[in-house]
């Protein structure tokens, strides 16, 4: 935590409901008055040091109920600047963009809406953008094409070294659903 951070006049600040002591502004940057007091001339806020998760979310570290927790940013922005989060939503970022942590890029949404979003940003990890995937869009194909030929789900498993049920979901198109 460092105590001098950059902010600008145009930055507003909001306490964060359930974590007594902090504070995070419509730009993202998080702050705690633990063990501070406000009203003491010349005691300045402590800023909190932020990393990116493995996903490129923004998280912090902070306490509470003296208990550490890491926190992504957009979750602390959506309690202080919308509210708690509705049952049965979830975060979700407008414009796609996994940092932009200002309010009015945020909201609670339903699982099924952020992910449409995630299509439509072209976020969503699909097909080879999957680490682990071991199909492509042209084995993808032809594995469509060998299974309209007749040939069983598992002859095709067997020779492209995936399960039986991998080729079911492809040849149904529960996976590889953007492949035409």
């Amino acid at each position: 935590m460092a105590n001098d951070h950059p902010t600008t006049p145009e930055e507003n600040w909001k306490e964060i409901p359930g974590y007594p002591d902090y504070e995070v502004s419509d730009k993202g940057n998080v702050r705690s008055w633990k063990n501070l007091s406000p009203t003491t001339p010349g005691e300045k806020p402590r800023f909190i040091a932020q990393c990116i998760s493995m996903h490129g979310y923004q998280k912090v570290r902070i306490f509470r109920n003296k208990i550490s927790e890491t926190v992504y940013i957009y979750k602390l922005v959506l309690l202080a600047f919308v509210g708690p989060c509705p049952p049965g939503m979830e975060a979700c970022h407008n414009d796609g963009t996994r940092t932009n942590n200002s309010p009015s890029n945020l909201r609670w949404d339903t699982r099924k809406n952020n992910l449409n979003d995630r299509n439509r940003h072209g976020t969503n990890i699909l097909g080879t953008r999957n680490g682990r995937a071991k199909l492509d869009d042209n084995k993808v194909k032809i594995i469509r094409e060998l299974y309209r030929l007749g040939h069983s789900q598992l002859t095709i498993a067997t020779l492209y070294e995936v399960s039986q049920v991998v080729i079911s979901s492809v040849t149904l198109r529960k996976s590889w659903k953007h492949v035409l």
